[in-house]
């Protein structure tokens, strides 16, 4: 099998697997209905990943490096800290990441809550995004010569409470909650948009303007 063919059937595989998961449910998912799904021989599966445990597993280290990459590529975006605006881009970049992946976040989701899942390491995995955002926010007060005014533990509890967990939950109820209160996608955006700048930024502001 030629390298490309070989990268194209994996990556076909974990599309597929992702579907699969998000319909039936990862533990009423089998191996057998992601190859009829895939259209391809249920050993092929075998021969790229050892379980569905191992499949899960990168499609979830995939999920978080790629949302890593876009909150990098984001936060880069804001000039000021003290504007009111500041986050609207990183906004709606992490917004958009998570749409379009909230099947695989509702699943990762479900898996962090079950006492003996293989693949409850959500927290480690939101840390990690977490301490991207802590150095680049950290090196804005130190280039501007201010102490940073948060300790790490108070800034992580405060990012996945509100920064990180928001996001996720924005996603995965997105289409209720759209039902629910019959609005369009633009105007729930927008009311996330404006509740999450008048709670998580608006707390950086204030912790910004404390030490101008």
């Amino acid at each position: 099998m030629k390298k490309r063919d070989s990268a194209e059937t994996r990556e076909k595989i974990l599309r597929t697997a992702e579907l699969v998961f998000a319909e039936r449910g990862f533990d009423g998912a089998r191996v057998d209905d992601i190859a009829k799904r895939a259209g391809v021989n249920k050993a092929l599966i075998y021969y790229y990943f050892e379980s569905k445990d191992e499949i899960l597993n990168e499609l979830f280290e995939t999920l978080m490096e790629d949302g890593g990459q876009v909150q990098s590529e984001s936060l880069t975006s804001i000039p000021d800290l003290s504007q009111k605006d500041m986050y609207r881009q990183f906004f709606e970049k992490s917004l958009e990441f998570a749409l379009k992946h909230r099947s695989l976040i509702k699943i990762a989701l479900i898996e962090s809550m079950k006492a003996n899942s293989k693949h409850s390491n959500l927290l480690k995995r939101c840390a990690a995004i977490i301490d991207t955002e802590v150095e680049y926010i950290g090196k804005v007060y130190e280039d501007k010569g201010l102490d940073f005014p948060y300790t790490k533990k108070d800034f992580v509890s405060m990012e996945f409470f509100m920064g990180v967990m928001p996001i996720f939950n924005y996603a995965v109820y997105f289409d209720k909650l759209m039902e629910m209160y019959e609005m369009s996608e633009e105007e729930l955006k927008e009311q996330f948009i404006e509740a999450f700048r008048t709670t998580h930024v608006l707390n950086h502001q204030n912790k910004y303007w404390e030490k101008q």
